[in-house]
């Protein structure tokens, strides 16, 4: 993400709500944070330890990013 696509404000806020809501699943980690003082990437890794076809899969984590 571009770190002041927000004019002053930046991503700063943002960033650190997004990582508390990580924080606070069981079933999603950050895996790597990286701020160039341009960009900011965070990267996180959702874990499913359940038996699931693909599409429930893939509901499960778009329910999670949201």
């Amino acid at each position: 993400m571009r770190k002041y696509w927000d004019g002053d404000i930046g991503l700063s806020p943002y960033i650190e709500a997004y990582q508390q809501a990580v924080l606070e699943r069981d079933d999603a980690a950050e895996s790597d944070f990286q701020n160039d003082n341009d960009y900011i990437f965070l990267h996180y890794d959702i874990t499913i330890s359940e038996d699931l076809d693909i599409q429930e899969a893939i509901n499960r984590v778009e329910g999670i990013i949201s």
